[in-house]
């Protein structure tokens, strides 16, 4: 029964883990790079994702 409901949590952990990697590699491309606003628009991208 336990391991059931700690499926779900570990599975939302490891999706938040690799969200925050993936800003993080993201937020590292922006700062080394000068970006124009147009450029910066062409790249602004949100996903979502669902469980």
């Amino acid at each position: 029964m336990i391991v059931k409901l700690t499926e779900p949590m570990t599975l939302i952990a490891q999706k938040i883990q690799t969200s925050i990697s993936v800003n993080n590699e993201q937020i590292k491309t922006l700062s080394d790079t000068r970006l124009t606003r147009e450029d910066v628009l062409r790249n602004l991208y949100v996903q979502r994702e669902s469980l």
